[in-house]
């Protein structure tokens, strides 16, 4: 008998390895990247194995087929060496080898399906979850004999499903409140009906976390489940803040500081709370007060004090001041987030859109589980809901009672990926758990691999399994935290790396809320032999000025250039090139063709990319559609058929509408397109009798298209056809029209196969996610400027729904805000934020997988931009190569600084003075910038020859001169001063919203009445204001205010002599270019310009009205500062237009709510 932890050596987690595979305790172990953890679930298997008195009373649980097999072969594969007697090659494979054949004693009455795998309780959740509603259909409302659709089937029977909904309720009365939530989400969304089944295919993919809005369809529920949402996220920001801010030296002092603040008669002292506030949704105004009080506008501490901001005279020159400024950043950044949150008494959520989508919602879900009853079908979510019913009545079933007897230990791989609906289904299984009955859990995973949130993976809930699995309200199973920390893969110098890089920078100070997680250190192996001489990980940075593409072509080189070299001196190596998106592929893979670098790309470029599969497409949409004139034309110049453009003029002029008709007239006179239509016109006669994979693919042969694409494209080419044909037999509906529907849509999300003539490369390319449980002798990452959340921001997303931070159970719905109105909606805008931030800390998870995957090199590139004025490289925040420089501080760096551009260079070709090499962090990290190129050498692999035609490289020309608008030299507004005070009188109203609307307005009515137009009457322009989203009190009162103050400036004896003036003479919102420079271009538009007593006179109206207590003049003389610069280029614009001196041309300042005019400075 082994001593305890004998079996694992020296490791310095030894304990911890042992201690997990006791079967009689329940274990919560984190095991980081390249720890071992395969081999402990393996081995603590089979070690309950030999122990339980069914082998069926064991469950392990795995997230995909191909994990849940894998772990079968393996447990399997010691039980067949056990059987054979066979030694072990190591101590622990001794281990595994003994509880194998412990466990084929206990159990030989079942050996022969026990070493074949078929009692071997091993599935994914799924399959689980199915196992269990076959066995009790009607309690889990489900038709008997259902079966799980195919991934591409769910999604073609949804989209089916929305469709007919949203057209049955179309068609419903007027008053029917489904129908009027329909009317109201078309209105948003412009009449889309795409877009509309777009949102509601989203809302059902993730339609079980609004189950209890939808199942209760009542409007004071949607709208307190909202309210409640809504204050669990303030709450939870306000407890974060509160603790960092009672904390601070200031918080600490705070009730002093407040005594200070009155005994000085400063007017914070009355306004700011006494003691620091709590962190109810209540208090929130308090800490937005504070917040205004002790930061600028943009966030940070502020610097200057005085009875103007609230602080008495000499406030900077008290220790007070100094506590204000040195508020950390973590402080001050959490302080100045409060500021977006909404307010309890004036934000209240948007139920009428949300319970307008709740309805819709509601209608589809009705209508897609009666289809799915109906066709005995299920999709994922439908699966793991129909088993949650079974666990969700009062009194425990047959079927519970029956699992809690034979599953007496679970077992979960890689529990960091769990998602909401697995975790309660885990719950569910212990329900019956008493302590003492020898049930058993174990759950294992690494928090720092959780890439998959878009599979709805919640890496909080392997957090909170730390503490035990909460089996109702007032139980837990209690899980003992176990850690390891021996890393089995990487070189010593890699793993110390890495620990540097991501404990003190990457994953340093994690925030819950945001889904971050804490990073923990690993060691090296005492049998990892450390090579000679190891090399540290390389950087290389290339200059993204002036031409972003050119530089990632070099990054591209340079690749291909390394991994060629690499596979030169160690042919068996194995690469890995991980990227953490698509991007850039098509360039990188480029530049492998032309080094002659065979790659394995694992689902790289689209299948419609490659130039086989589109003409392919064609000739499907060919024979489908007859009418379709683009398919039947492009396949004249098709491989199987290339006309020239002579005859492709000639068929054009032939008799007929359509081009089928012009190329079956044209068949008659040529030989070659009489082959190619009687091919083709034979096919068409099988359509619909036969499925359309076979009618094609025979077609395609018949035209000789697998010779053809050999020869042009080879084995990737045809690899590609056989894909084609693949998808088309996925979609078969045996209805043609339908199919190549469905076709189309499998086609959007379909990737190219592994080439097979490059099948045995050591070279791999694929996306990080695709390499997460992988390893490689080198890894190189690519496209280190890689932004995660750029695109989130940048796109415009109809709703959000999100996880509401701390609750777990608790989600909100919000919907963008409306664009007519143009007023920010304070949740909306948080949940946006909250999403971009939790992209933003999966990145950091998604950056650990990739580097983790090296064994003994890591290579690290990307694309800088190069700041023209200080020239030097700029590292742009949110994204990898951010926390490489605030880890090694690049930035300070003399090599990232004085990149001149020489005399007379366009940026075509890099300096040679632009070539830089350093290391950083000591010898931590070798940084190359623009490393020497070389060409491909003519000696390189012969095995790989590129086959592939390009057309010629698009090169983006540099433009002659950038435009510029004199709008953008205005000087922008002192963040300690603020634009102008405005207190809103209406709940729509917002500092941003009434004076854009008041200056349009303005702006508007005085450019007519110059153009001869007569001033609108108060309804007209009440009923603009209206459709502004202004209600009816608000929009009359503002239509007589603006109306108004036009007619006093019309009135006014300066301005009123400009409108008299002839046409010529007068110019309304002119616009004018005019060449600043040789190469800026300057365009605007002017609001007034008029010719009086001899000169020209430019009129630039302004609506502020200013701050409170502030005087018409300092105000004009405040915008004739701000705006200096854009009117001075006016008047150049003007004189140079007119060919005139600038001397003759004035240009003035009009202040149009005090009909007050000032001329700008010369």
């Amino acid at each position: 008998m082994r001593a305890k932890g004998a079996v694992f050596g020296a490791l310095s987690d030894a304990e911890q390895r042992a201690r997990s595979l006791d079967p009689s305790g329940s274990f919560h172990l984190e095991a980081p990247a390249g720890s071992g953890k395969t081999f402990l679930l393996t081995a603590r298997f089979l070690r309950l194995l030999g122990l339980v008195e069914h082998p069926q009373q064991i469950l392990a649980m795995t997230f995909t087929n191909k994990a849940a097999s894998e772990m079968r072969e393996r447990v399997c594969r010691y039980l067949q060496r056990a059987k054979r007697g066979e030694r072990p090659e190591a101590e622990p494979d001794g281990e595994l080898l003994d509880a194998a054949a412990k466990a084929l004693a206990r159990h030989q009455a079942h050996e022969p399906l026990l070493m074949g795998g078929e009692l071997l309780r091993i599935q994914t959740f799924h399959s689980f979850c199915h196992a269990l509603a076959a066995q009790a259909p009607l309690e889990a409302g489900i038709a008997p004999g259902s079966t799980l659709m195919a991934e591409p089937e769910q999604t073609f029977f949804l989209r089916e499903v929305i469709d007919d909904t949203l057209r049955e309720v179309a068609l419903r009365r007027p008053e029917d409140p489904c129908r009027t939530a329909l009317e109201s989400r078309l209105l948003y969304l412009n009449n889309s009906w795409w877009l509309l089944a777009a949102e509601m295919e989203g809302l059902m993919q993730r339609r079980e976390v609004l189950y209890d809005l939808t199942a209760a369809l009542d409007r004071t529920r949607t709208e307190d489940y909202a309210a409640r949402a809504v204050r669990e996220l303030v709450e939870v920001e306000l407890r974060a803040l509160r603790g960092a801010f009672a904390g601070s030296p200031l918080g600490k002092a705070w009730g002093s500081f407040i005594e200070d603040l009155e005994n000085r008669g400063a007017s914070a002292g009355t306004e700011l709370p006494r003691p620091v506030p709590g962190a109810t949704w209540e208090e929130l105004p308090q800490w937005r007060r504070i917040a205004d009080a002790l930061l600028t506008k943009a966030g940070a501490p502020r610097k200057s004090f005085g009875p103007a901001s609230g602080f008495y005279s000499g406030f900077g020159k008290t220790p007070w001041c100094n506590l204000v400024r040195e508020l950390e950043g973590d402080t001050a950044d959490r302080l100045h987030r409060i500021r977006e949150l909404p307010v309890k008494e004036a934000s209240r959520p948007d139920a009428e859109t949300l319970f307008d989508l709740i309805l819709l919602l509601h209608a589809i879900i009705e209508a897609y589980d009666e289809r799915c009853r109906s066709r005995r079908l299920l999709d994922f979510s439908a699966l793991e809901m129909a088993a949650l019913r079974l666990f969700d009545q009062v009194r425990p079933s047959d079927l519970q009672l029956l699992l809690d007897h034979r599953v007496r230990h679970v077992l979960v791989d890689e529990f960091q990926d769990t998602s909401r609906q697995q975790w309660r289904l885990l719950r569910h299984l212990f329900e019956g758990w008493e302590a003492g009955d020898a049930k058993t859990l174990f759950v294992v995973g690494d928090p720092k691999q959780s890439i998959y949130a878009f599979r709805k993976a919640e890496v909080m809930l392997f957090t909170e399994a730390k503490n035990g699995l909460p089996i109702d309200e007032h139980r837990r199973l209690p899980l003992e935290s176990l850690v390891l920390s021996t890393n089995f893969r990487s070189q010593p110098h890699l793993i110390q790396w890495a620990n540097g890089l991501f404990g003190q920078t990457v994953m340093r100070d994690p925030r819950p809320e945001i889904d971050e997680v804490p990073f923990i250190p690993s060691v090296a192996s005492p049998a990892t032999r450390p090579v000679e001489c190891p090399e540290p990980p390389e950087l290389a940075l290339f200059n993204g000025w002036p031409a972003p593409a050119a530089a990632r072509r070099r990054e591209a080189e340079w690749l291909a250039r390394n991994v060629w070299e690499e596979t030169r001196e160690s042919p068996d190596t194995r690469i890995g090139v991980l990227l953490f998106a698509r991007t850039h592929l098509a360039t990188y893979l480029e530049a492998f063709q032309r080094w002659k670098v065979p790659v394995q790309v694992a689902e790289g470029l689209k299948l419609l990319e490659r130039p086989e599969v589109k003409y392919l497409r064609q000739l499907c949409r060919a024979l489908v559609l007859p009418h379709d004139d683009l398919a039947w034309a492009s396949q004249l110049h098709s491989p199987w058929l290339v006309l020239g453009f002579d005859d492709l003029y000639a068929v054009s002029l032939e008799t007929g509408d359509s081009w089928v008709e012009k190329i079956r007239s044209f068949a008659q006179k040529d030989e070659r397109v009489a082959g190619f239509w009687n091919g083709l016109e034979a096919a068409r006669r099988h359509l619909g009798h036969e499925p359309l994979a076979d009618v094609m693919e025979i077609a395609w042969l018949d035209l000789g298209g697998a010779r053809i694409v050999s020869q042009r494209w080879g084995g990737r080419g045809l690899a590609c056809c056989r894909r084609f044909f693949q998808l088309i037999r996925e979609a078969e509906t045996h209805e043609p029209v339908e199919t190549l529907r469905r076709l189309e849509e499998l086609l959007e999300n379909a990737y190219e196969p592994v080439d097979p003539e490059t099948a045995r490369s050591g070279v791999s390319v694929m996306t990080v996610h695709r390499a997460k449980g992988l390893e490689f002798d080198s890894v190189y990452l690519p496209f280190l400027d890689w932004n995660p959340v750029v695109r989130q921001r940048s796109s415009q997303q109809p709703y959000l729904l999100e996880r509401v931070p701390g609750s777990g159970e608790l989600f909100l719905l919000a919907a963008h805000p409306d664009r007519l109105k143009g007023e920010p909606d304070p949740l909306f805008s948080w949940l946006a934020r909250l999403q971009a931030d939790r992209a933003w800390g999966e990145a950091k998870r998604l950056f650990y997988v990739a580097v983790t995957r090296s064994r003994t090199r890591l290579h690290l590139s990307g694309v800088v931009p190069l700041r023209k004025s200080s020239e030097e490289l700029i590292f742009p925040p949110k994204c990898p190569l951010a926390w490489l420089n605030e880890h090694f501080d690049f930035s300070e760096s003399p090599g990232a600084q004085g990149f001149s551009l020489p005399e007379g260079s366009e940026g075509g070709e890099v300096p040679a003075a632009w070539r830089r090499e350093w290391s950083a962090g000591g010898d931590a990290l070798r940084v190359l910038v623009e490393p020497a190129p070389s060409k491909p050498p003519a000696g390189a692999a012969e095995t790989y020859e590129p086959v592939e035609i390009h057309p010629a490289a698009f090169e983006r020309e540099r433009p002659l001169f950038r435009i510029t608008s004199p709008s953008s030299l205005a000087l922008p507004y002192d963040e300690e001063e603020g634009e102008e005070d405005f207190e809103p009188s209406a709940p729509w109203e917002s500092p941003e919203t009434l004076p854009r609307l008041r200056g349009t307005l303005v702006h508007r009515l005085l450019a007519d009445f110059a153009c001869g137009r007569k001033l609108p009457s108060i309804e007209a322009i009440r009923s603009r204001l209206g459709r502004e989203g202004m209600d009816a009190e608000g929009a009359g009162e503002t239509a007589r205010s603006v109306l108004a103050e036009v007619e006093r400036c019309l009135e006014d004896p300066w301005l009123s002599p400009c409108f008299a003036l002839p046409p010529d003479l007068l110019f309304v919102e002119y616009s004018l270019e005019s060449l600043h420079d040789p190469r800026e271009l300057l365009s605007g538009k002017i609001d007034l310009a008029a010719y009086l007593d001899g000169r020209w006179r430019l009129i630039d109206y302004k609506t502020s009205r200013g701050k409170a207590g502030e005087s018409a003049e300092t105000l004009c003389r405040r915008e004739l500062e701000r705006y200096a610069p854009q009117l001075a280029a006016y008047r150049q614009m003007w004189a140079r237009l007119r060919g005139v001196e600038e001397g003759e041309v004035e240009i003035y300042v009009y202040l149009t709510a005090f009909n007050l005019h000032r001329k700008s400075a010369d």
